[in-house]
């Protein structure tokens, strides 16, 4: 069925067809219509929108470009942080960059850049970054803690050690951190050394399986195998209580 567009020529004094339509090719001018005034709409409000807060936004921007270079390294880094958290270390690492662009010796910035290159498993420039935050006059106990583990990466246990004992001199209440001594000196056969740093690291955390389990190892390796099902043992149970084993009812 077709319907017939008319109108009526009043000079001439008749009615003319100009065309003929179906349905669908209406249905389609409509919608063609609706999306033409949907975005007259949208455009009109981005208009009034633009014209409300252009002045705010002027004057955002002009506060921007105002700040000192310490106050624009310090947006970066803030930013920086946010990417971090998120996953985004392609992005973190150039925010870090041009904080560094803007003050060469910030030290948080190769600390946090350090912290990105060990997660995406880039050693070298870990250890880079590391080295000049130590080299910058940064003592703290996470760096020391950190540059040990590419130490370890790299094995280099002599190296390994000493940054773990001065991450532990500088804060001695983290388990991990003896914990990660004690897994060097079981590598270097100074088992009476791994035993006593396993030891404290469970006196700080006596929930942890795997400190029993190297514990138990430690004594396996002094020969004192009693000992050493004891721990053993113990780490099974903590483990068995952090992943309970299905229990089977058929």
């Amino acid at each position: 069925m077709e319907w017939v567009k008319r109108r009526n020529l009043s000079k001439h004094g008749c009615t003319v067809a100009l065309d003929k339509c179906s349905y669908d090719e209406i249905s389609w001018k409509i919608l063609d219509m609706h999306e033409h005034l949907n975005m007259a709409i949208k455009l009109r409000l981005f208009l009034k929108f633009i014209i409300l807060y252009w002045e705010k936004f002027l004057d955002i921007m002009d506060k921007f470009f105002r700040l000192d270079p310490k106050q624009v390294g310090e947006v970066y880094a803030k930013v920086g942080r946010e990417c971090m958290v998120k996953g985004l270390e392609k992005d973190a690492i150039d925010l870090y960059q041009k904080v560094l662009v803007l003050n060469p010796k910030d030290r948080d910035a190769y600390f946090q850049l350090g912290k990105i290159y060990t997660r995406t498993k880039n050693w070298e420039e870990a250890m880079r970054c590391y080295q000049r935050t130590i080299d910058l006059g940064l003592r703290n106990h996470e760096v020391y803690y950190r540059m040990a583990l590419v130490h370890d990466h790299f094995d280099q246990t002599d190296e390994a050690l000493k940054c773990y004992k001065e991450a532990i001199k500088l804060d001695s209440n983290h388990d991990e951190y003896y914990f990660r001594l004690g897994l060097v000196y079981d590598s270097k056969k100074m088992h009476d050394k791994a035993v006593n740093s396993y030891e404290k690291a469970i006196s700080i955390n006596s929930q942890e399986p795997k400190y029993y389990y190297s514990l138990g190892l430690a004594y396996d390796g002094k020969g004192r195998h009693e000992k050493a099902v004891d721990f053993l043992r113990k780490a099974m149970e903590l483990q068995e209580k952090e992943v309970p084993i299905p229990i089977d009812n058929e």
